[in-house]
């Protein structure tokens, strides 16, 4: 595993929402970098045809703001946002967020 802080930065786009804990790899991205910045998709599990192939994990956006809200300290500044979007059969809310370290 890579040291705390070793990145200067760390962009992710929709990738995490493909994994198996999104809680896990937020984390891990906080932890290795100074900077972070990440997207991914939430509520997709809201849609007919869920779950498919690609994304198996039920992430609510309402969720994902109270975990990263509960990250909040002294030693780090996050800002998230959301965008809907318009998918085959639905919507999702795509979350994002940016972390930096003091």
């Amino acid at each position: 595993p890579l040291e705390d802080n070793f990145l200067d930065v760390v962009f992710g786009f929709n990738s995490i929402d493909h994994g198996w804990d999104y809680k896990k790899s937020i984390l891990e991205c906080i932890r290795v970098s100074k900077e972070c910045y990440i997207s991914f998709d939430t509520d997709r599990y809201k849609n007919p045809g869920y779950p498919d192939l690609n994304h198996y994990q039920i992430i609510d956006y309402n969720d994902v703001v109270k975990f990263v809200e509960d990250l909040r300290s002294d030693t780090m500044e996050i800002k998230h946002w959301y965008r809907d979007e318009k998918i085959p059969n639905g919507s999702i809310r795509e979350f994002g967020m940016g972390v930096i370290k003091k």
